[in-house]
């Protein structure tokens, strides 16, 4: 199955370097009279323009507390758990790479630290 192609899919970097190619293609394009490349530098700078504007964060639909909480119950230790987004790592990391919170991101390598990250999602 395909999916569709929405512009707020492209990161802002993607779209900053569009926008900059855009811009000079265009100039280019006026400074030698080719209409080719100016529709080209043109559609470029529109198309990065509205990429930008739409861009949104890519975020991770935030799993329920009773279940997050019960999946920290049960995780093989070690493990790596957010607070914040509700996301568990199995592998170390300094902050969490879905919402890269440091603050609430918890290791736990023993049972102790297991109720430390049960206390901080709290009930």
């Amino acid at each position: 199955m395909e999916k569709s192609f929405h512009f707020r899919e492209i990161d802002q970097g993607g779209a900053g370097v569009g926008l900059a190619l855009g811009l000079i293609v265009a100039v280019t394009g006026f400074s030698t009279g080719m209409l080719v490349a100016i529709v080209i530098g043109v559609g470029m700078t529109l198309y990065s323009c509205v990429a930008l504007v739409n861009a949104r964060p890519r975020r991770r639909p935030l799993m329920p507390a009773a279940s997050f909480r019960s999946q920290v119950q049960v995780q093989a230790l070690p493990f790596w758990a957010c607070v914040r987004c509700r996301a568990m790592h199995e592998y170390d990391a300094k902050a969490c790479l879905h919402c890269d919170s440091g603050v609430e991101f918890h290791a736990a390598e023993n049972e102790d630290d297991r109720r430390v990250v049960l206390a901080a999602i709290g009930e």
